[in-house]
């Protein structure tokens, strides 16, 4: 079931409120890693991302499980049901790129990145999770993505009272700038000031 909710305009992006009103914090001692190994799609990647990983997979292809490897062999990327550029899935659901590290799934790019093994990080759609971007004409659309597997993190959001912009503030201001986040930063103040 889907929430209805308001959407705001910010320059050429079009926000799901729920972007600065829900609580949202990763909790990787409940979830373990899930959402690299759960559904039935890859990560959405950029074209800059592909030739990126294409370029980087012999180094990445050593630090991955056996299994992993065979996968890729096919290709870093396919095209899903909807026709968008995706990571490439082993047995149906999980990451290619995951590693496990002591029952943890996490991203093999973003492990060889802080090793410095490769220069490029983790796909932004994983970077910016639980934002999900999608290009609407000359818009983006920013939405709210809300997963099962994530309801520690909601549950940890709320506990720390930590919204979904403010636990992704980073790749936030990496992908569309300080000025952006501050923005939300004011759309939030407004709808909490509004009682929305």
């Amino acid at each position: 079931m889907s929430r209805c909710c308001a959407l705001l305009q910010i320059d050429d992006k079009i926000v799901d409120s729920r972007v600065v009103t829900e609580f949202f914090s990763c909790d990787l001692s409940v979830c373990h890693g899930a959402c690299c190994v759960e559904g039935s799609s890859g990560a959405p990647l950029e074209a800059w991302e592909i030739e990126g990983l294409d370029v980087e997979l012999p180094e990445l292809l050593e630090m991955l499980p056996a299994r992993n490897v065979q996968a890729l062999r096919t290709g870093v990327a396919y095209r899903d049901g909807d026709g968008e550029w995706v990571t490439r899935l082993v047995d149906g659901c999980e990451c290619a790129f995951s590693c496990n590290e002591g029952g943890v799934s996490l991203c093999g790019i973003e492990k060889a990145w802080r090793e410095g093994v490769i220069a490029q990080t983790k796909p932004k759609s994983c970077s910016l999770y639980p934002i999900r971007v999608q290009r609407v004409g000359v818009m983006q659309r920013l939405s709210y993505h809300e997963w099962e597997v994530c309801a520690g993190a909601r549950k940890k959001g709320l506990a720390e009272r930590i919204k979904v912009y403010e636990f992704l503030r980073r790749p936030i201001e990496q992908y569309f700038g300080a000025e952006f986040y501050r923005q939300l930063e004011a759309a939030a103040a407004y709808l909490e000031g509004s009682g929305a």
